[in-house]
């Protein structure tokens, strides 16, 4: 079983920043109790590969291996800042800032793919927010739509290792998810909806269909599908395995938890913000009485709920829970750990959401030079770190200070990347819309059109992200009046943007906007009431 270990979790002791004389020291410890016990159970509430639940005869006899493997079980995932393996892929959601040139009264009302904000009062440089689908960040900002990449961090794949016995997996679905893995890190979102499809038919076949395996598999397909914006492909997927593990498990296990959190974001992915509270709220109840209040499955809970009132516009809610997220993770990991600089990340935008630029430049920078360290470098997370800092900067108009943070961001995402990946794109995405501020119209088309060309090869033609590409692209023409140029893009974009998200979006209230304005400059006056009345009633709905 220690192959197996070494090879699924090499690459989560990378993403999760723990060196590598710790992670093998602690690794030592799991090959010890591997070896004085072959299998391991992990207690009576797991299934066996039978799908019968262990004998307490059987429990008991097992218990002092059993003990020893799941201490050191428990020693490895708290060296990584885990703890208790899920079903699930439980993640710390981070967030980036954004910046717009903005002129009031004729600019589109900024707010954010999956989640509504209300704007503050006009002024030339108008802060939009941000929200993550499956590792990316979406932005909305005075008519900009914007996403670059970000990590989950805590994944399902060292969740599936310790939570089954090794009989459970077959060496064909294990290279299955390995592979989907690989292409989802890759940007290659397609192939890896077909390869997470066939693990999920071979779980079902081998071990029936409300097998744990299969509840595991089913979350990944899901992901792949939240990735791709295919949202109502997603919700049944999760909805299913949350029955499963229930079942499974009982209600109050940690893995129902993080299940939990997984359907909460498609809820709040696409504003529905009533729908995603409680589950969010349930998630973290059940993390608290199952692990105790300072584990970091809590603060990645915390900060998730912290989000949800964020977008929201409930500050006042939403700051001490941040607070509390990375106090737990500055006691249970290093201070200078990956995760700790993802909750410093999420508190600084916080305060740049309210424009405390202040509190926020500090915590930008520590996140920065924690993950450089912990990192190196050229981490795409140092990249992320990047793209915040310049965005603060760009939000009050020190775009000199900017450009350069986002060139080596971009740089860093290249290289680690690859020049066609989704993050590439979001981050020229960013890089155009910076151009766009300073009236460099010229030089921010050609980087939307490269953005564009990349999000239209790498993701679906429909997908929310060319819908966002769209947008942007279209705004830069309205600015120069080029009228005829933008029409069709605002049409194709509202199209994208109503069949991923429906139509009762506050994003497609945006969409709305943004051509009830192009039509009142071309002598459109009755289409551009019509449109502006259903944005109207959009906004109006209380979510």
């Amino acid at each position: 079983m220690l192959p197996q270990i070494l090879r699924l979790c090499g690459g989560l002791l990378v993403e999760c920043g723990s060196s590598y004389p710790r992670a093998r020291a602690v690794l030592h410890h799991v090959a010890a109790a591997d070896a004085a016990d072959k299998s391991p159970t992990l207690g009576a509430d797991r299934l066996e590969p039978s799908g019968m639940k262990s004998s307490i005869a059987h429990h008991d006899r097992r218990a002092p291996r059993r003990q020893q493997f799941c201490h050191a079980r428990e020693k490895l995932a708290m060296q990584l800042g885990v703890a208790q393996p899920v079903l699930g892929m439980h993640f710390l959601i981070e967030r980036h800032a954004a910046t717009f040139h903005r002129d009031a009264g004729t600019q589109p009302v900024p707010t954010l793919i999956g989640r509504e904000v209300r704007p503050v009062a006009p002024s030339r440089h108008h802060f939009g927010l941000v929200r993550i689908a499956d590792g990316y960040s979406q932005v909305y900002d005075g008519g900009v739509m914007r996403k670059h990449i970000c990590y989950v961090f805590v994944t399902v794949w060292c969740a599936l290792l310790f939570s089954q016995p090794a009989a459970a997996q077959s060496a064909e679905w294990k290279s299955l998810i390995l592979e989907t893995r690989t292409l989802y890190r890759e940007g290659k979102l397609d192939r890896a909806v077909l390869v997470g499809t066939k693990a999920l038919e071979i779980a079902e076949r081998d071990l029936g269909p409300e097998h744990t395996l299969v509840a595991a598999s089913l979350i990944i397909l899901a992901r792949m599908y939240h990735a791709q914006g295919q949202y109502a492909a997603a919700e049944p997927l999760y909805k299913r395995s949350l029955a499963i593990i229930e079942k499974a498990v009982g209600r109050d296990h940690p893995d129902v938890a993080t299940t939990l959190n997984n359907l909460a974001e498609i809820y709040q992915v696409q504003g529905q913000y009533a729908a995603a509270e409680p589950l969010h709220e349930r998630s973290l109840a059940i993390y608290e009485k199952a692990l105790g209040p300072d584990h970091p499955f809590v603060a990645a809970s915390l900060n998730n709920l912290a989000e949800l009132y964020r977008v929201q516009g409930r500050y006042t809610a939403a700051e001490p829970l941040h607070k509390r997220s990375l106090a737990i993770y500055e006691k249970a990991l290093d201070p200078n750990h990956p995760h700790v600089a993802t909750s410093l990340n999420n508190l600084a935008l916080l305060y740049v959401t309210q424009r405390q630029y202040a509190a926020a430049e500090p915590l930008f920078k520590r996140s920065l030079a924690i993950r450089e360290k912990a990192l190196g470098p050229d981490h795409p997370d140092v990249a992320n770190s990047l793209i915040n800092l310049a965005e603060m900067h760009g939000q009050q108009g020190q775009f000199a200070a900017a450009e350069p943070l986002l060139e080596r961001s971009l740089a860093i995402q290249e290289k680690a990347l690859g020049s066609d990946h989704p993050a590439v794109a979001s981050t020229l995405n960013i890089l155009a819309g910076t151009y766009e501020a300073q009236g460099n119209y010229v030089a921010a088309e050609a980087w939307y059109q490269r953005s564009l060309a990349i999000r239209e090869k790498a993701l679906r033609p429909d997908h929310p992200d060319v819908g966002i590409l769209l947008n942007n692209l279209a705004g830069l023409y309205y600015k120069q009046g080029q009228y005829a140029a933008a029409e069709p893009l605002y049409q194709r974009s509202l199209t994208i943007v109503e069949k991923a998200f429906g139509p009762d979006h506050p994003d497609l209230a945006t969409t709305l906007e943004n051509m009830s304005r192009l039509y009142a400059k071309t002598s459109k006056a009755e289409e551009a009431k019509k449109l502006a009345d259903r944005a109207a009633k959009i906004r109006a709905l209380k979510r």
